[in-house]
């Protein structure tokens, strides 16, 4: 990336991006970078540069070497300054991904969608009409939900009830429940339907002490 011209056309506020800053495009952490973006640039866009001040977000003063993830959700970017291989994976893989993921028609969250059905974790969902007024609240609370129990191994969805069909059915839920709670765990299926937000982090609370 040479200009902020080309870092906006680059980093946009779809995907996940990476971005090596570097003093030189020499020495062990830029190769082990490059190595890395080869690998994983199925599922990620990687860039560099030499001039932290054209990027659209995070300290420009910055000389590196640094690696920035831009993304469209969360903290919108975060650095790392460790090169090493398997820190750098680790790195895109955890910080790349929601807090709380999205089920919705945006094709952009297709894949965060897979990995979070493919984790071996309990999964926390909770499905309503994202035309109902309390949307926002909902979602503030499922974020919230997912900082204060970070340490419980569960992983945090909310879906959009007009996307879901094929959800509902798997998983047996009644659109007339909507906002619903689902809680899948290896404990079993725990549901809350018809709830408000206020109810979302004390049920949840009460789901971990009785699991």
């Amino acid at each position: 990336i040479r200009s902020a011209v080309d870092a906006s056309r680059s980093i946009g506020d779809k995907g996940v991006v990476l971005v090596g800053v570097f003093p030189e495009f020499a020495g062990i952490q830029y190769e082990n970078f490059m190595a890395v973006a080869n690998k994983m640039r199925t599922d990620y866009d990687f860039f560099h540069t030499s001039d932290a001040s054209i990027l659209p977000r995070g300290d420009l003063t910055v000389k590196g070497p640094l690696l920035r993830l831009f993304k469209p959700f969360d903290e919108l970017f975060v650095d790392s300054q460790d090169f090493d291989d398997d820190a750098i994976k680790k790195f895109i893989e955890v910080s790349g991904f929601p807090t709380v993921v999205t089920f919705d028609a945006d094709p952009t969250n297709h894949k965060f969608i897979e990995r979070y059905y493919s984790t071996p974790s309990a999964k926390a969902m909770l499905f309503l009409r994202f035309s109902d007024d309390r949307v926002e609240t909902f979602k503030s609370q499922m974020h919230e939900a997912a900082r204060q129990l970070s340490g419980n191994n569960i992983s945090f969805l909310i879906g959009d009830v007009s996307t879901a069909d094929r959800a509902f059915e798997y998983f047996g839920l009644k659109e007339s429940d909507v906002p619903l709670l689902l809680v899948l765990a290896s404990t079993g299926k725990y549901l809350n339907p018809t709830m408000e937000p206020d109810q979302l982090i004390p049920w949840m609370k009460q789901y971990i002490v009785e699991a």
